[in-house]
């Protein structure tokens, strides 16, 4: 069976000059690939006598992340520093990691700048990546390509009494406000509420809202990024499902617990696949239930998402829990 692949595409760049490269790569197949590259120093070949010239190449830090479910060895993984005198190749490892290495190109210019260069001299014009992997098709991928906010992920899950809502940012350009947005039928939205966004980041920055005054029925939700400018973009969007869908609402307790055993109070425990997923959506556990009693694995202090899928309807409910 051929599968047809919708690659979502993010590129950011956080500041003035190319001192740093942040390329966010988002998979079909569930996980996304964040790179970071740093040109560091030029290395000069032949000592410090250029009367006519010389070969150099560009020292460089890399980190390479990956964030979500089934993250894979990448096919491909490589890129080129563009400077004004040459395409400059260099390689990256096809899984996580970060380090320091050296573009392999010998780039020839004949400037006779040799005993002083630096990366500002040797005007670094563009950085490149070249990837390719499981849900992500062979691309080459150009810094010149801006966006002002880079979106790693936004979700909404139904409480009790609320909508949860959380996005993710890897980096920020002149970004001044959120604007959360709801609608009943998906093509009308309403106000909701603004957040102030973090101006200029080039961390990872998270986001969370929680909607009282919603209405029990199926809603939609998106997130307006406003500049200080003006311009403005939006996310993607969020479907909420109605509360009438689900028979009943699924709850743990104790919630919050400091125990690894739980309880839950589905009917049928055993029509119901459970995953535990961090706030930020990476999945980390998987389990089919056998009865309402949960036995859970060592979970560090902090907040989750009990995600309950009914393998029979296939209807999702999300359970935000505290680990103490």
């Amino acid at each position: 069976m051929i599968r047809k692949l919708i690659l979502f595409l993010i590129i950011m760049i956080s500041f003035t000059d190319i001192s740093k490269a942040q390329f966010v790569i988002k998979s079909t197949d569930g996980y996304t690939v964040l790179i970071t590259v740093t040109p560091k120093s030029v290395y000069v070949y032949g000592g410090n006598t250029c009367k006519w010239g010389y070969n150099y190449d560009i020292n460089y830090d890399y980190k390479v992340e990956f964030v979500g479910t089934n993250t894979p060895t990448l096919y491909t993984l490589q890129g080129y520093i563009v400077t004004e005198d040459a395409s400059i190749f260099f390689s990256l490892p096809k899984n996580a990691s970060s380090g320091s290495n050296r573009t392999n190109g010998h780039a020839w210019t004949s400037k006779t700048d040799c005993a002083t260069v630096t990366l500002k001299a040797t005007t670094i014009k563009d950085i490149k990546i070249v990837i390719s992997g499981a849900g992500i098709p062979n691309q080459t991928i150009s810094l010149i390509s801006l966006l002002p906010v880079e979106m790693v992920s936004f979700n909404g899950i139904r409480n009790e009494n609320s909508v949860d809502l959380t996005w993710k940012t890897a980096s920020e350009t002149n970004n001044d406000y959120f604007t959360v947005e709801r609608s009943y039928n998906g093509i009308d939205y309403e106000f909701v509420t603004n957040i102030r966004g973090a101006g200029n980041s080039n961390q990872m920055v998270s986001y969370a809202y929680s909607d009282f005054n919603v209405d029990t029925k199926t809603c939609y939700y998106r997130v307006k990024q406003t500049d200080f400018d003006g311009k403005y973009s939006f996310s993607n969007v969020v479907s909420v499902h109605s509360v009438e869908k689900s028979e009943k609402i699924i709850t743990v307790y104790p919630n919050p617990s400091e125990s690894n055993q739980i309880q839950c109070n589905v009917a049928s425990p055993e029509s119901y696949l459970l995953t535990i997923l961090t706030v930020s959506g990476q999945s980390i556990y998987t389990q089919n239930l056998y009865s309402t009693q949960i036995s859970l694995p060592e979970l560090s202090k902090g907040f989750y998402i009990f995600q309950f899928k009914n393998n029979t309807t296939n209807e999702i409910q999300n359970v935000k829990y505290l680990q103490k």
